[in-house]
């Protein structure tokens, strides 16, 4: 019984050796790019190429990006701020002293640039997809109008004047963005 057990093996890998060599005597021309394989013998009726999924995913599900991008942006740019203060304030230092201090003025500057654009980003995702409940479509009034909300909220706090000045810096910048750099192809290729 062992016998016919290894016979049916090697027939079995015999015959798997025969439809790959006769695989590969076949017409490069019709083989699938992505599979090497003559599609006629996989009998499938998906289609060959791949996808976009982007368009399943939710508002918000898209903003992740923009927000982790923002965090990673703000600690980049903060941290280099950081250290070149630190190594101008702590010129008259030596040794471990200064790579301490550097080390502080280089990690606090990060985090706070860090969390200010993530907050903003934050800010500005969740209101786009509010105002994106009740108006579906993708205009530009509606980046530039939640531009100015969202600076005006960032600054709420800091009193009437600030928040009008952040509004009104959120609505530049957002109109910037619009009608400029999202026009632009070498940019509008990236987003």
């Amino acid at each position: 019984m062992m016998v016919d057990m290894d016979n049916q093996s090697g027939g079995g890998s015999a015959a798997m050796g025969n439809l790959f060599g006769s695989l590969q005597r076949s017409n490069a021309a019709q083989l699938s790019p992505y599979l090497n394989v003559d599609p006629s013998y996989l009998q499938s009726a998906t289609p060959e190429f791949i996808l976009n999924e982007d368009n399943k995913r939710g508002r918000m599900e898209n903003s992740f990006t923009a927000i982790g991008s923002s965090v990673i942006i703000g600690s980049t740019v903060g941290g280099l701020y950081g250290l070149f203060d630190g190594m101008r304030k702590t010129a008259d230092m030596k040794g471990r002293l200064r790579r301490t201090q550097v080390t502080n003025y280089t990690l606090k500057s990060g985090g706070s640039v860090s969390n200010s654009l993530g907050t903003v980003a934050v800010i500005y995702s969740s209101l786009y997809s509010l105002i994106s409940l009740q108006h579906e479509d993708d205009d530009e009034i509606k980046s530039i109008v939640t531009g100015g909300l969202t600076g005006a909220l960032y600054k709420s706090s800091a009193g009437l004047r600030k928040c009008g000045m952040a509004g009104a810096f959120g609505l530049g910048l957002a109109t910037l963005w619009v009608m400029v750099l999202k026009k632009d192809e070498r940019v509008s290729n990236y987003m």
